[in-house]
């Protein structure tokens, strides 16, 4: 394995743990245009959702470039003395089915804390009659767990598709 192919592994890596902060963007921004257009007095304008939007097709675009476009960055960043031989007992294939598996607990183990708040704040809704608790609190971290499940569950299939697009 070469020194590029180290580089090339920790930029998907990046890619994917940008994919996560993604999704959990893409939930702050779906909240917001759900929830803010009902406190319209509160908000004279409409720049909190247009500079949410801007971060989320930002982050969309560095996750895109991340996972799809990673020979173009190794290109920018690797030296002539990268292309040198390194001694490592994994293959990419390996690596990547190794952090899909650490991804997707990391994403089940946080998902669970979210979830526990989530129930936390839905029984003090039950006990406080002037709160009202929406339900779609529940759906996300309800998602995520499945994401997580299905990372750590499909990890050798993605891993292949992974290093499938590589090369």
């Amino acid at each position: 394995m070469k020194k590029r192919d180290i580089y090339e592994v920790a930029i998907k890596l990046l890619g994917i743990y940008v994919a996560f902060i993604t999704l959990n963007q893409c939930k702050d921004f779906l909240a917001l245009l759900f929830f803010i257009p009902a406190y319209k007095n509160v908000f004279d304008n409409d720049w909190t959702i247009l500079f949410s939007g801007f971060v989320l097709i930002g982050t969309l675009l560095i996750t895109y470039l991340l996972l799809f476009k990673t020979q173009k960055i190794v290109k920018l960043i690797a030296q002539p003395s990268d292309e040198e031989i390194v001694n490592v007992q994994f293959s990419k294939k390996q690596l990547y089915q190794i952090c899909l598996v650490l991804s997707g607990i990391l994403t089940i183990v946080f998902s669970i804390s979210e979830f526990i708040h989530v129930a936390r704040n839905f029984s003090l809704s039950l006990k406080d009659t002037g709160l009202q608790f929406n339900k779609i609190h529940w759906v996300f971290p309800i998602v995520k767990v499945i994401v997580g499940v299905l990372l750590v569950k499909f990890s050798v299939a993605l891993s292949d598709y992974i290093n499938d697009k590589i090369k």
